[in-house]
């Protein structure tokens, strides 16, 4: 599993792609570091591009993911995933329900979609190249 992120501050967004096979024991250090990175606190948007990882391992811990969520993200946030297949919408339909409504997911097929939602579709192409060009790769230790 590799997740790539970017912080854009200026826009209060975090972008995040994940890749390869999900891996839960890889994805619980992520979000443990980033939820103590300075950058957090001025997140309102999250765009997260799941459409390049294999998610059929996601549904075992979707309990421990969800419990996660609830136990160290303690933020109000508009969260917007880009899915391409019925898995990763089925995974994120599931993972919305189970959340209580104070949390806020969306999930779309393309990113003018995702970015219009967000309230940054005049910013498009820039996040777009960001999306593609301009990530920082999650280096677990």
């Amino acid at each position: 599993m590799q997740i790539h992120y970017r912080f854009i501050p200026e826009h209060h967004l975090l972008i995040e792609k994940f890749s390869g096979d999900f891996n839960f024991d890889f994805y619980y250090p992520y979000i443990h570091q980033l939820v103590v990175m300075p950058e957090w606190a001025a997140i309102k948007r999250i765009l997260i591009d799941i459409r390049d990882i294999d998610l059929s391992k996601a549904f075992r811990d979707l309990d421990k993911m969800i419990a996660l969520r609830k136990m160290l993200v303690q933020k109000d946030y508009m969260g917007v995933f880009l899915v391409d297949k019925p898995m990763q919408t089925a995974l994120v339909e599931l993972y919305q329900q189970q959340l209580t409504k104070h949390y806020h997911y969306r999930y779309y097929s393309t990113l003018d979609k995702a970015l219009d939602i967000l309230e940054l579709s005049t910013f498009g192409k820039q996040i777009e190249h960001k999306l593609k060009h301009e990530l920082i790769l999650f280096n677990h230790q």
